[in-house]
């Protein structure tokens, strides 16, 4: 561009280039800075040369660019826009963050204002925007940290099965790994994917994206209602048992959440209450405890046992027998600990219906340990009549 199309003039103190046509270029700021810069005319290109004595930095402001103007061959040649623009941060953790560590936004530095960074942790909620860095930013420093972004090539990614596989943010922090979290409180944060499998020269593309599953840290208290359970998620049932074994409700969440007279009849599952739930209880306890009983047909030959493995241990309280037919001469039934008799021999030599109790209880026999064996044994007698035999007991400890 010839200097003899081009006029300039002083306006309140700063310099304004006008073309041929009388049009105004652009204006440099003369009161607040002391450009030196090129006009390429050529080109159509303003170099500004720092050296000279710049006050402040040239800022473009967005309105300085048009419409489509910046494409991915003006960011660089080859490069996606995504990993040219990023966020200009502050370190402020008291520690250097490296390249190719996942961060998340903390909180704002006043001082500086610029968002405050810290190591992204999959079990930490509030860590839910992460960024990734592309060079060191120490501490106090400020850096920008991108979406987007190939990292250096020295990283260990040979866990993947292969190129491709995706990598997830990591319990560990600032780090990534190959297995997508399963922690309760962990989220599924898929953060890139591995372009070269290897121990030492590992790369992989950062794509931080969006987070796939939650943890328990960013559910609301109460947010999960009755409406929102499957069905038989909190059942009686063998499933809905298996739910309660496995941790996933707590004693201290089902004590508050069913509270005293809060389940009627109507809430129960016919058929299914057991003393497998019951307590057990020792010697001067201030809280009574529930009775268990054992029914046991005796209806082997005389001379032989019927036995029951007691799942819990157990305190045998009493015995009762009623005959099932009339009994003969020598006919009783005796209830033991294993081989070891807890009542005395129950003469059972009576009419068919007679209920007979047990006459003693060894106290020294009658506590059955848990797995132990409750036995029947009946008399070899004239008619070995059949009996119902009834073991009243409690759990113990």
């Amino acid at each position: 561009m010839p200097l003899a199309l081009v006029r300039t003039e002083w306006i309140n103190g700063n310099l304004v280039f006008y073309d041929k046509n009388g049009d105004e270029i652009f204006t440099i700021d003369g009161v607040n800075r002391k450009e030196i810069f090129t006009i390429d005319g050529v080109n159509r290109k303003v170099s500004f040369n720092s050296a000279a004595g710049l006050d402040a930095p040239v800022a473009i402001e967005a309105t300085d660019i048009a419409t489509g103007a910046v494409t991915a061959t003006k960011l660089g040649a080859g490069a996606a826009i995504a990993q040219k623009i990023g966020l200009e941060v502050i370190n402020k953790t008291g520690s250097d963050i490296v390249t190719d560590k996942l961060v998340a936004v903390s909180g704002l530095d006043v001082t500086s204002g610029k968002p405050k960074i810290v190591l992204a942790d999959a079990d930490v909620a509030a860590h839910e925007d992460v960024w990734v860095t592309t060079a060191t930013i120490a501490n106090n420093a400020a850096g920008v940290v991108v979406k987007a972004a190939l990292s250096a090539a020295n990283l260990n990614t040979n866990a993947v099965g292969t190129a491709g596989d995706p990598v997830y943010l990591d319990v560990t922090a600032g780090g990534f790994t190959v297995t997508a979290p399963t922690g309760a409180t962990a989220r599924v944060h898929p953060v890139g994917m591995v372009v070269v499998k290897s121990a030492t020269v590992g790369q992989i593309f950062w794509l931080c994206s969006r987070v796939r599953k939650l943890g328990t840290n960013e559910l609301q208290a109460l947010a999960i209602t009755t409406a929102l359970l499957a069905a038989g998620v909190i059942s009686a049932d063998a499933a809905g048992r298996a739910l309660f074994a496995a941790g996933i409700f707590d004693v201290a969440t089902v004590d508050s959440a069913f509270a005293t007279g809060s389940i009627g009849e109507d809430r129960l599952t016919a058929n299914e209450i057991n003393a497998r739930v019951a307590a057990n209880h020792a010697a001067s306890d201030t809280t009574a405890g529930l009775m268990v009983i054992h029914h046991i047909l005796a209806d082997q030959a005389g001379g032989l046992d019927k036995d029951v493995v007691v799942t819990h241990k157990i305190r045998v309280l009493d015995v009762i027998v009623v005959n099932a037919a009339a009994g003969g001469a020598n006919d009783t039934i005796t209830v033991k600990n294993g081989a070891t008799a807890i009542t005395d021999a129950i003469d059972t030599n009576k009419g068919d219906k007679a209920v007979t109790r047990a006459g003693t209880i060894d106290a020294a026999q009658a506590t059955i340990a848990a797995a132990g064996t409750l036995r029947v044994t009946k008399a070899d007698g004239t008619n070995d009549a059949n009996c119902n035999v009834f073991v009243i007991a409690m759990r113990v400890v």
